[in-house]
């Protein structure tokens, strides 16, 4: 499973991760192992934190934060999505999504970090990462490319301990 912090502004209309974004999470799945020409859809169970764009972010760059009334309102539908799912391994992007299912901490202290969490009712191992949007500067400079170094490296490890399942179409 991956748990992002909102939809895009056009989640409605394409797949998620569809634009630059979705390239760099690609190329962070496939540097850790993963194929990165499959569709995410077909290997990964795509969600987030809340289920609304939550508008643009100041000056027009990137979205804006959920706050904190948006997440509580749309936390049932994770918990059910988690229930349902019953992943094994959580890949959390950003540090909205970390916080939520790992933990409070920085993106220093989550990113490249594999933790057990508990959402839910539901025990999984959790790989926090940072969000692949082109408005964060995290990644351009230290600690953000050694944190996001390991976490590629966690992924890769954790991914030769639990093969992925085999989706069920319907």
């Amino acid at each position: 499973m991956i748990v992002g912090q909102a939809p895009a502004a056009l989640g409605h209309e394409r797949p998620a991760y569809a634009g630059t974004a979705g390239v760099k999470l690609r190329s962070w799945l496939t540097a850790a192992g993963l194929d990165g020409d499959d569709p995410l859809e077909d290997n990964f169970y795509l969600t987030s934190v809340t289920k609304c764009f939550p508008g643009p972010g100041a000056g027009g760059k990137g979205d804006r934060m959920p706050s904190r009334a948006e997440v509580l309102l749309c936390t049932p539908h994770l918990e059910r999505e988690i229930q349902l799912v019953r992943p094994e391994v959580v890949v959390t992007l950003g540090k909205l999504a970390g916080n939520v299912l790992v933990g409070p901490g920085s993106l220093a202290d989550l990113v490249g970090s594999v933790r057990r969490s508990s959402y839910a009712g539901h025990s999984f191992t959790a790989i926090p990462f940072p969000h692949p949007s082109g408005v964060s500067r995290w990644l351009n400079g230290e600690p953000g490319r050694s944190c996001l170094e390991r976490a590629i490296e966690q992924l890769a490890a954790v991914r030769e301990a639990h093969p992925p399942r085999q989706a069920i179409r319907v």
